[in-house]
């Protein structure tokens, strides 16, 4: 996406201008602020910089932190407009392959990664095949980030192709972001306007 802001947001700040707490109350008003704010920095956040690690580490780390800014974002949008992004479905069969090879190993070690059964069998489901839903990749790879288990090694990021298919599932998850914030204005337009 590189720097560009939420499709629908200028179209939502002249609604909430016009319209105050008919268009949304101030709690959800607050947490689509915060979204924003998030979804801008994840969508133009490029790598980090560190001394004494390698090339390689940074690109496996500024790709998880990416992910985990964007997931973070997303999870900000679906309590605002309630649909949380644990619902969420995103098919993508190519990147799906792409992703169970980067996640081959944090798989081998799902029970003592993931305490939430339901995710358990979501990634298992996921990397038997059986799902190409890359939501699941993202909400495993987050949980793996936010909780310290996240390592490039671990993950496979430090290759650039492993790499590449977290920044692109970052991607594809800013773009889901960005579609279902213009859905709920979309919404929240016509709600007005009957």
């Amino acid at each position: 996406m590189g720097g560009e802001t939420l499709e629908s947001w200028r179209l939502f700040c002249t609604l909430c201008r016009r319209h105050g707490q008919d268009i949304c109350n101030d709690v959800v008003r607050r947490k689509l602020n915060r979204f924003s704010a998030r979804y801008n920095l994840a969508d133009r956040f490029q790598f980090i910089s560190a001394s004494e690690f390698s090339s390689d580490a940074l690109r496996g780390y500024s790709a998880g932190l990416k992910l985990f800014m964007t997931y973070n974002a997303a999870e900000l949008l679906g309590e605002a407009i309630g649909e949380p992004v644990h619902t969420w479905i995103i098919e993508n069969s190519n990147l799906a392959n792409q992703l169970r090879r980067t996640l081959q190993k944090a798989h081998l070690d799902e029970s003592g990664i993931f305490t939430s059964k339901g995710l358990r069998k979501k990634l298992s489901d996921f990397m038997n095949g059986t799902s190409t839903d890359v939501r699941v990749a993202a909400t495993a790879l987050r949980v793996m980030f936010a909780h310290g288990s996240f390592t490039p090694t671990g993950v496979d990021s430090l290759s650039k192709k492993g790499g590449d298919a977290i920044i692109e599932l970052a991607s594809i998850l800013n773009a889901t972001c960005d579609s279902k914030f213009t859905e709920w204005v979309q919404r929240q337009t016509k709600r007005l306007n009957s």
